[in-house]
């Protein structure tokens, strides 16, 4: 712990807590030492002050949420960094809220990739992560939503008169990022045309989507 410590200009008991928290965490001895020193860097890249503690929450749930294994904690956070050093969102805006969204985010078949991505698009547009967070939470959440019979999902209908089929040949929901990416082509072209009335049901499904937000 001394050791490692001094390597990344920390005190030992940052290193020695964070380790006990991946191993409380279910992580094996080996595992959570080398996620500790993820951790810590990740406090260190961090665009603002960031607690050892919060460092450790958004490793675990992050990993956790999409059955990511503990090496690839580090592609976690250097994706992180990636992001917030070429585009106009800080670090923070990403690891104080991906956690609201990345549970619900997995059920909708989205992966860690695809929702910071999403995230990103997001909040460079709205400069609110927190609401680009909850408003995806949301979004997948609907998207996932079955009809009354439990057997189809309850947009099917909707989604049908642009051409989208939410299943694939199993009959499984499609993940809510395809889903998202065939909407946004036939959002473009019902936009570009002259059918209000196309319009209207696009307006429709979008607020169906979209819940509140």
């Amino acid at each position: 712990a001394f050791r490692l410590a001094s390597q990344l200009s920390t005190t030992a008991s940052n290193v020695t807590d964070a380790t006990a928290s991946f191993v409380q965490a279910g992580f094996t001895q080996s595992e959570s030492e080398s996620l500790a020193k993820t951790s810590i860097t990740l406090q260190s890249i961090s665009d603002n002050a960031m607690e050892m503690s919060d460092s450790t929450s958004f490793l675990t749930s992050t990993l956790k949420s999409f059955n990511l294994t503990a090496g690839q904690g580090e592609h976690v956070i250097n994706s992180i960094n990636e992001v917030s050093n070429k585009y106009a969102l800080t670090s923070n805006d990403l690891t104080d809220n991906l956690g609201k969204v990345s549970g619900v985010a997995n059920e909708a078949g989205v992966s860690f990739e695809q929702l910071l991505g999403l995230m990103t698009a997001s909040v460079e547009k709205t400069r609110n992560a927190s609401k680009s967070a909850n408003a995806f939470k949301s979004i997948f959440i609907n998207l996932q939503q079955m009809d009354a019979s439990g057997t189809i999902p309850k947009l099917t209908k909707q989604f049908d008169e642009f051409g989208i089929k939410m299943t694939d040949q199993n009959g499984a929901t499609k993940s809510a990022y395809d889903l998202l990416n065939e909407l946004s082509v036939a959002y473009k072209k019902v936009s570009d045309s002259t059918d209000v009335e196309k319009q209207n049901k696009m307006k429709k499904l979008l607020e169906d989507i979209g819940g509140k937000y």
